[in-house]
């Protein structure tokens, strides 16, 4: 069975998508470099993985633990559908981080485990 990342390849969404907190990032660098939090020019899966949490909790509107469709305007309904494993309508932290990380491996083509930033922009 084919997998579906939860969006359609848009590693630059995943890393923009930022709130007051984390300050709005234009660009693939900017957002580059608010997800690397060590400063080394790479976007390794733990600080991906950290960024995807600061995503669930801004997008998740309603501040129920969940994201709905309607939180998620990005995912088509078919992508969404495969991200919610167990059924229930919404994706809980679980369902959704297991789909990002389709989306990191997808956008690491060098395979090395980070993301640099013309690996991000190249997945937009």
């Amino acid at each position: 069975m084919k997998r579906y990342a939860l969006t359609t390849g848009l590693i630059f969404v995943a890393l923009v998508c930022a709130g007051p907190a984390f300050g709005a990032a234009t660009t693939t660098e900017g957002a580059h470099g608010q997800a690397d939090r060590n400063g080394d020019g790479v976007v390794d899966r733990r600080e991906f993985q950290l960024r995807m949490v600061d995503v669930f909790y801004l997008q998740d509107a309603d501040k129920d633990g969940r994201l709905t469709r309607a939180e998620l305007p990005g995912a088509s309904a078919k992508v969404f559908t495969v991200a919610d494993r167990n059924g229930d309508g919404a994706l809980d932290m679980k369902e959704f981080l297991a789909a990002r990380a389709q989306d990191f491996a997808r956008a690491d083509a060098d395979g090395d485990g980070g993301l640099s930033v013309a690996e991000a922009a190249s997945y937009e």
